[in-house]
């Protein structure tokens, strides 16, 4: 390749752009590789996918690597989240009352945070949904938080699960996900 152009792009864990960098009149022999680099600070905790591509001077697509590498970056806002169901087990009609308590085990705590409790059936479908906005977190910080679930009559007999997330004020990162944090046992 003789006066080509190499393009990195980088994709946030939403598919948005993260960054993107060009390099101009690039020179290659036949099964000669070359080393790029530069510098980016992400704005999100997740896996990040890096693209690269091979252009001509004049920009035609030559060759484009989708999966070139994958960054991860890790948060320092963390979460642990642990739930109790009593009763544990409960007919048809009548309530368990679901206890969740969510610390905060990173080095940063959240402002205004989404704590959100869903109650799962085995086959994965959403029984009951709730959620606390506005959360404010410390490092090292446990909050408790309480819902009652009465499941009703299209609530068929099952063992269902108690999973708790904890996000951004806008729903865009997902700091935790704690699935199968309690069960309940629902009988006819």
């Amino acid at each position: 390749m003789a006066n080509g152009n190499v393009q990195i792009l980088i994709y946030d864990p939403n598919g948005n752009t993260a960054a993107l960098q060009n390099y101009a009149s690039q020179n290659f022999a036949t099964d000669q590789s070359q080393a790029y680099s530069f510098s980016f600070t992400p704005a999100l905790a997740g896996n990040y996918t890096v693209e690269v591509g091979v252009f001509s001077s004049t920009w035609q697509l030559w060759d484009w690597n989708a999966s070139a590498a994958t960054i991860t970056v890790k948060s320092t806002t963390t979460f642990r989240a642990t739930a109790t169901a009593m009763p544990a087990s409960v007919a048809v009609g009548a309530t368990s009352a679901i206890e969740a308590r969510v610390t905060a085990t990173g080095t940063e705590g959240l402002t205004n945070g989404i704590v959100e409790l869903q109650v799962f059936s085995q086959s994965g479908d959403a029984m009951a949904t709730t959620y606390w906005t506005g959360q404010n977190f410390t490092s090292g910080e446990k909050l408790k938080y309480s819902y009652s679930w009465t499941p009703d009559s299209s609530v068929p007999a099952g063992t269902y699960n108690v999973d708790i997330g904890v996000f951004n004020s806008n729903w865009t990162t997902n700091y935790s996900w704690t699935s199968g944090a309690a069960t309940i046992t629902v009988t006819n």
